[in-house]
């Protein structure tokens, strides 16, 4: 199985729960930073790693659940015959 297997209903499951991770990163990230956490910091530029990848794949769950195909599983997309 791959991600191109997955329904919408499916990816807008998932979706819903790396959402929840998102916003938790996203926040203790800006506590981080209102709290003047050193940006060089090893926890901190962990805690940016982490919002970044959980916003990309929240980006390609959410394009999923809307009916968008996947085509990050390194495969070509389909071909439509004429």
């Amino acid at each position: 199985m791959d991600a191109s297997q997955l329904t919408p209903q499916q990816a807008a499951e998932i979706y819903l729960r790396v959402r929840d991770a998102f916003d938790y990163l996203a926040k203790l990230q800006r506590r981080m930073e209102e709290r003047e956490f050193y940006r060089g910091d090893r926890l901190y530029l962990e805690v940016v790693t982490a919002r970044h990848s959980v916003q990309l794949l929240a980006d390609d769950l959410h394009r999923m659940a809307c009916g968008a195909a996947y085509t990050g599983t390194g495969k070509p997309p389909p071909t439509v015959p004429s």
